[in-house]
Protein backbone atom coordinates (compact mmCIF):
# COMPACT_ATOMS: atom_id res chain seq x y z
CA UNK A 1 0.00 0.00 0.00
CA UNK A 2 3.11 2.41 0.39
CA UNK A 3 4.20 2.10 -2.89
CA UNK A 4 0.75 2.33 -3.89
CA UNK A 5 0.43 5.50 -1.85
CA UNK A 6 3.52 7.02 -3.49
CA UNK A 7 2.62 6.29 -7.33
CA UNK A 8 -0.58 8.47 -6.78
CA UNK A 9 1.71 11.21 -4.90
CA UNK A 10 3.69 11.62 -7.46
CA UNK A 11 0.61 12.04 -9.76
CA UNK A 12 -1.12 14.77 -7.42
CA UNK A 13 2.28 16.66 -6.99
CA UNK A 14 2.67 16.21 -10.82
CA UNK A 15 -0.49 17.80 -11.60
CA UNK A 16 -0.13 20.23 -9.05
CA UNK A 17 3.00 21.63 -10.42
CA UNK A 18 1.86 21.71 -13.84
CA UNK A 19 -1.16 23.53 -12.30
CA UNK A 20 0.62 26.30 -10.83
CA UNK A 21 3.11 26.68 -13.80
CA UNK A 22 0.66 26.42 -16.68
CA UNK A 23 -2.65 28.97 -16.68
CA UNK A 24 -6.00 26.94 -16.62
CA UNK A 25 -7.23 27.38 -20.06
CA UNK A 26 -3.12 25.94 -20.92
CA UNK A 27 -3.55 23.26 -17.88
CA UNK A 28 -7.26 21.76 -19.22
CA UNK A 29 -6.42 22.04 -23.00
CA UNK A 30 -3.03 19.80 -22.48
CA UNK A 31 -0.96 20.52 -19.42
CA UNK A 32 -2.91 17.36 -18.13
CA UNK A 33 -1.21 15.25 -20.62
CA UNK A 34 2.32 15.74 -18.99
CA UNK A 35 1.85 13.67 -15.87
CA UNK A 36 0.41 10.39 -18.10
CA UNK A 37 3.55 10.45 -20.36
CA UNK A 38 5.90 10.38 -17.43
CA UNK A 39 3.48 7.29 -15.86
CA UNK A 40 4.21 5.59 -18.89
CA UNK A 41 8.13 5.87 -17.89
CA UNK A 42 7.21 4.67 -14.38
CA UNK A 43 5.56 1.85 -16.04
CA UNK A 44 8.62 0.94 -17.70
CA UNK A 45 10.83 0.60 -14.81
CA UNK A 46 8.61 -0.79 -12.84
CA UNK A 47 8.27 -3.71 -15.59
CA UNK A 48 12.18 -3.86 -15.41
CA UNK A 49 11.71 -4.38 -11.04
CA UNK A 50 9.75 -7.04 -11.54
CA UNK A 51 11.77 -8.86 -14.62
CA UNK A 52 14.59 -9.71 -11.44
CA UNK A 53 12.61 -9.63 -8.34
CA UNK A 54 13.11 -13.46 -6.68
CA UNK A 55 10.15 -15.39 -4.99
CA UNK A 56 9.42 -15.90 -1.53
CA UNK A 57 11.10 -18.86 0.00
CA UNK A 58 8.02 -19.97 1.60
CA UNK A 59 6.71 -20.83 -1.87
CA UNK A 60 9.73 -23.60 -2.34
CA UNK A 61 7.83 -25.14 0.74
CA UNK A 62 4.35 -24.79 -0.45
CA UNK A 63 2.01 -27.77 -1.41
CA UNK A 64 0.63 -28.66 -4.86
CA UNK A 65 -2.69 -27.87 -5.65
CA UNK A 66 -4.39 -29.85 -8.31
CA UNK A 67 -5.71 -27.17 -10.34
CA UNK A 68 -4.78 -23.53 -11.41
CA UNK A 69 -4.53 -21.08 -8.32
CA UNK A 70 -7.73 -18.59 -9.51
CA UNK A 71 -9.74 -21.73 -9.76
CA UNK A 72 -8.68 -23.35 -6.45
CA UNK A 73 -9.25 -19.69 -4.17
CA UNK A 74 -12.48 -19.48 -5.33
CA UNK A 75 -13.29 -23.34 -4.74
CA UNK A 76 -11.55 -23.08 -1.45
CA UNK A 77 -10.80 -19.90 -0.10
CA UNK A 78 -14.29 -18.47 -1.45
CA UNK A 79 -14.76 -17.21 2.75
CA UNK A 80 -11.72 -15.22 2.97
CA UNK A 81 -11.92 -13.90 -0.39
CA UNK A 82 -15.36 -12.09 1.01
CA UNK A 83 -13.71 -11.48 4.39
CA UNK A 84 -10.84 -9.48 2.06
CA UNK A 85 -13.78 -7.76 0.14
CA UNK A 86 -15.55 -6.64 3.53
CA UNK A 87 -12.68 -5.42 5.18
CA UNK A 88 -10.86 -3.35 2.05
CA UNK A 89 -14.84 -2.07 1.75
CA UNK A 90 -13.89 1.29 3.92
CA UNK A 91 -10.18 1.93 3.16
CA UNK A 92 -11.40 1.42 -1.19
CA UNK A 93 -14.26 4.20 -0.98
CA UNK A 94 -12.01 6.29 1.46
CA UNK A 95 -9.32 5.96 -0.79
CA UNK A 96 -11.42 7.53 -4.02
CA UNK A 97 -13.36 9.29 -2.19
CA UNK A 98 -11.16 11.49 -0.65
CA UNK A 99 -7.63 11.66 -3.38
CA UNK A 100 -10.26 11.03 -6.21
CA UNK A 101 -13.69 12.62 -6.07
CA UNK A 102 -12.57 15.05 -3.48
CA UNK A 103 -10.58 17.06 -6.45
CA UNK A 104 -13.73 17.75 -8.58
CA UNK A 105 -15.92 17.98 -5.42
CA UNK A 106 -13.66 21.10 -3.97
CA UNK A 107 -13.60 22.01 -7.60
CA UNK A 108 -16.91 22.25 -8.37
CA UNK A 109 -18.88 22.62 -5.30
CA UNK A 110 -17.06 24.54 -3.39
CA UNK A 111 -15.22 26.68 -6.38
CA UNK A 112 -11.91 26.13 -5.19
CA UNK A 113 -9.08 26.44 -7.61
CA UNK A 114 -7.96 23.68 -9.13
CA UNK A 115 -4.40 24.14 -8.34
CA UNK A 116 -5.53 24.42 -4.41
CA UNK A 117 -7.45 21.20 -4.82
CA UNK A 118 -4.47 19.21 -6.06
CA UNK A 119 -2.08 21.17 -3.22
CA UNK A 120 -4.17 20.08 -0.82
CA UNK A 121 -4.66 16.61 -2.53
CA UNK A 122 -0.50 16.50 -2.64
CA UNK A 123 -0.42 17.62 0.76
CA UNK A 124 -2.39 15.10 2.16
CA UNK A 125 -0.80 12.30 1.03
CA UNK A 126 2.20 13.43 1.82
CA UNK A 127 0.87 13.09 5.60
CA UNK A 128 -0.32 9.54 4.41
CA UNK A 129 3.02 7.91 4.78
CA UNK A 130 4.86 8.50 7.54
CA UNK A 131 1.33 7.20 8.77
CA UNK A 132 1.61 4.07 7.08
CA UNK A 133 5.22 2.98 7.81
CA UNK A 134 4.40 4.37 11.61
CA UNK A 135 0.94 2.26 12.23
CA UNK A 136 2.57 -0.54 10.23
CA UNK A 137 4.84 -1.03 12.87
CA UNK A 138 2.33 -0.48 15.75
CA UNK A 139 0.30 -3.59 14.44
CA UNK A 140 3.63 -5.72 15.32
CA UNK A 141 3.39 -4.80 18.70
CA UNK A 142 -0.90 -4.34 19.18
CA UNK A 143 -2.35 -6.85 16.66
CA UNK A 144 -4.00 -6.08 13.31
CA UNK A 145 -7.71 -6.16 14.45
CA UNK A 146 -7.17 -2.99 16.76
CA UNK A 147 -6.05 -1.09 13.64
CA UNK A 148 -9.19 -2.38 12.01
CA UNK A 149 -11.61 -1.26 14.16
CA UNK A 150 -9.64 2.20 14.70
CA UNK A 151 -10.24 3.25 10.91
CA UNK A 152 -13.72 0.99 11.03
CA UNK A 153 -15.07 2.87 14.00
CA UNK A 154 -13.22 6.54 12.67
CA UNK A 155 -15.00 6.22 9.63
CA UNK A 156 -18.16 5.92 11.23
CA UNK A 157 -18.01 8.82 14.22
CA UNK A 158 -15.62 11.24 12.26
CA UNK A 159 -16.30 10.81 8.51
CA UNK A 160 -19.27 13.59 9.13
CA UNK A 161 -16.98 15.72 11.29
CA UNK A 162 -13.99 15.64 8.68
CA UNK A 163 -16.30 16.41 5.65
CA UNK A 164 -17.80 19.14 7.41
CA UNK A 165 -14.01 20.90 7.51
CA UNK A 166 -13.61 19.95 3.99
CA UNK A 167 -16.94 21.74 2.76
CA UNK A 168 -15.66 25.24 3.55
CA UNK A 169 -13.45 27.68 1.10
CA UNK A 170 -10.82 28.02 3.38
CA UNK A 171 -7.36 26.42 2.31
CA UNK A 172 -6.03 25.25 5.44
CA UNK A 173 -9.56 24.49 6.96
CA UNK A 174 -10.18 22.24 3.88
CA UNK A 175 -6.65 20.18 4.38
CA UNK A 176 -6.75 19.84 8.00
CA UNK A 177 -10.45 17.87 6.92
CA UNK A 178 -8.30 15.72 4.36
CA UNK A 179 -5.00 15.61 6.81
CA UNK A 180 -7.77 13.87 9.55
CA UNK A 181 -8.92 11.49 7.02
CA UNK A 182 -5.14 10.58 6.20
CA UNK A 183 -4.14 9.89 9.69
CA UNK A 184 -7.62 7.83 10.17
CA UNK A 185 -7.19 5.72 6.99
CA UNK A 186 -3.10 5.22 6.72
CA UNK A 187 -3.99 3.28 10.43
CA UNK A 188 -6.24 1.19 7.98
CA UNK A 189 -3.99 0.53 5.07
CA UNK A 190 -1.35 -0.86 6.90
CA UNK A 191 -3.48 -3.39 9.49
CA UNK A 192 -4.92 -4.68 6.46
CA UNK A 193 -2.42 -5.07 4.31
CA UNK A 194 -1.59 -7.26 6.98
CA UNK A 195 -4.21 -9.01 7.09
CA UNK A 196 -4.66 -10.02 3.75
CA UNK A 197 -1.52 -12.03 3.69
CA UNK A 198 -1.89 -13.88 6.80
CA UNK A 199 -5.25 -15.31 6.32
CA UNK A 200 -4.55 -17.39 3.63
CA UNK A 201 -2.74 -20.19 2.38
CA UNK A 202 0.49 -19.63 0.55
CA UNK A 203 -0.42 -22.04 -2.03
CA UNK A 204 -3.45 -19.39 -2.83
CA UNK A 205 -1.81 -16.09 -1.14
CA UNK A 206 -1.35 -14.33 -4.32
CA UNK A 207 -4.24 -15.21 -6.25
CA UNK A 208 -7.33 -15.45 -3.34
CA UNK A 209 -5.64 -11.58 -1.78
CA UNK A 210 -5.53 -10.38 -5.53
CA UNK A 211 -9.29 -10.95 -6.30
CA UNK A 212 -10.57 -9.93 -3.22
CA UNK A 213 -8.77 -6.78 -3.20
CA UNK A 214 -8.94 -6.05 -6.61
CA UNK A 215 -12.46 -6.85 -7.30
CA UNK A 216 -13.34 -4.33 -3.92
CA UNK A 217 -10.83 -2.08 -5.48
CA UNK A 218 -12.79 -2.02 -9.07
CA UNK A 219 -16.49 -2.67 -8.30
CA UNK A 220 -16.73 0.17 -4.90
CA UNK A 221 -13.38 1.74 -5.06
CA UNK A 222 -13.80 2.32 -8.63
CA UNK A 223 -17.35 3.74 -8.73
CA UNK A 224 -16.84 5.70 -5.63
CA UNK A 225 -16.69 9.20 -8.05
CA UNK A 226 -19.62 7.98 -9.73
CA UNK A 227 -21.70 7.18 -6.40
CA UNK A 228 -20.72 9.90 -4.48
CA UNK A 229 -21.39 12.32 -7.55
CA UNK A 230 -25.43 10.63 -8.03
CA UNK A 231 -25.47 11.10 -4.10
CA UNK A 232 -25.04 14.54 -4.82
CA UNK A 233 -27.03 15.47 -7.71
CA UNK A 234 -29.95 12.91 -6.13
CA UNK A 235 -30.53 13.99 -2.45
CA UNK A 236 -28.79 17.56 -3.09
CA UNK A 237 -27.01 16.95 0.23
CA UNK A 238 -23.84 17.96 -0.02
CA UNK A 239 -22.60 15.40 3.16
CA UNK A 240 -24.26 12.16 1.21
CA UNK A 241 -20.77 11.19 0.29
CA UNK A 242 -19.66 11.07 4.08
CA UNK A 243 -22.65 8.96 4.64
CA UNK A 244 -21.77 6.79 1.92
CA UNK A 245 -18.72 6.34 3.66
CA UNK A 246 -20.24 5.69 7.19
CA UNK A 247 -22.68 3.11 5.87
CA UNK A 248 -19.13 1.02 4.01
CA UNK A 249 -17.42 1.59 7.44
CA UNK A 250 -19.93 -0.38 9.54
CA UNK A 251 -20.48 -3.46 7.07
CA UNK A 252 -16.22 -3.58 7.81
CA UNK A 253 -16.95 -3.16 11.25
CA UNK A 254 -18.99 -6.53 11.40
CA UNK A 255 -16.66 -8.22 9.59
CA UNK A 256 -13.47 -7.44 11.56
CA UNK A 257 -15.57 -8.65 14.63
CA UNK A 258 -15.39 -12.26 13.42
CA UNK A 259 -12.32 -12.30 12.14
CA UNK A 260 -9.35 -14.09 14.44
CA UNK A 261 -6.28 -12.09 14.97
CA UNK A 262 -3.17 -12.74 12.75
CA UNK A 263 -0.60 -10.88 14.07
CA UNK A 264 2.43 -12.85 15.02
CA UNK A 265 0.95 -16.44 14.27
CA UNK A 266 2.48 -18.27 11.64
CA UNK A 267 1.52 -17.86 8.17
CA UNK A 268 -0.89 -21.31 7.28
CA UNK A 269 0.89 -23.30 5.22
Amino acid sequence: MFGSVIGFLLGSALCSLFSNLLSAEAFQAWGWRIPFLIGALIAVCATLFRRHMTESSSFDHAKPIDTIPFIAAIRDHWREIMQIICLSLVNAVGFYLLWVYAISYLTEQMHVSTSSALDINTLSLIILLPVITFSAILSDKVGRKPLLYFVALGALFFSWPLWWMMHHHNFWMILAGQAGFALLFGVGYSGLSAVMVEILPTKVRCSASGIGYNLCMGIFGGTTPLVATYLLERTSNDFSPAYYLMATAVLSLVVTFFIAETAGKPLPD
